[in-house]
């Protein structure tokens, strides 16, 4: 029952946070819910030619105020992960924004309902094209969080990066690795289906 309350309310506080901030559009909505039925609601702000992420915070059935965590004209498709942390919640967030024809990676943290969200950090390498939206990103029970994408290098090659973290205060991401290689993928093991049964 909580987390259908929490969605209601969600998509309330969604219709009254646009019309209020006068914005010509609010989108791509997503949301997560923790253990306690506490959740985080992330969604991108297009007015004129800014656009915003912005999100909000649902602590026992009720929403907070809603919260700009990035303002760039490129910023999009934003991914949100929650755990609860005793009766609290904690989140990350991700998102991309493009300069200069490169696509990176950023993300934010809340560690506890009551924080601001932290500084944003940019995740992926400062030369490597992140191919939106082929990125994810998911936290554990222990604040553990893993971040990969799709990137494109200088010659075309495209492969698989990461980065971990642990949600806090810091947002301080690790060096990012590339998981994938540009060699042939291996054949298949051999089918172990079984055989068709004799009649």
């Amino acid at each position: 029952m909580k987390y259908l309350q929490g969605l209601c309310a969600f998509f309330t506080v969604l219709f009254v946070a646009c019309g209020a901030s006068g914005a010509i559009a609010c989108q791509r909505p997503v949301i997560a819910l923790d253990a306690n039925g506490n959740g985080i609601a992330v969604w991108d702000v297009v007015q004129n030619n800014a656009r915003y992420i912005v999100t909000n915070t649902l602590v026992g059935g009720v929403w907070g105020v809603p919260t700009t965590i990035a303002a760039d004209a490129t910023a999009f498709g934003q991914k949100v992960a929650v755990r609860a942390n005793g009766a609290d919640i904690q989140a990350v967030v991700v998102w991309t924004e493009g300069s200069n024809g490169i696509t990176s990676l950023f993300g934010s943290m809340l560690s506890s309902a009551g924080a601001d969200w932290t500084d944003i950090a940019q995740i992926s390498g400062a030369s490597e094209d992140i191919q939106t939206p082929q990125y994810d990103m998911v936290m554990n029970d222990n604040g553990s969080v893993l971040a990969t994408w799709s990137s494109l290098d200088a010659s075309n090659q495209q492969y698989i990066r990461s980065s971990t973290s642990k949600v806090g205060s810091a947002n301080s991401w690790s060096a990012p690795e590339t998981v994938s290689g540009f060699e042939k993928p291996t054949a298949p093991k051999a089918s172990k289906k079984p055989s068709a049964l004799v009649k």
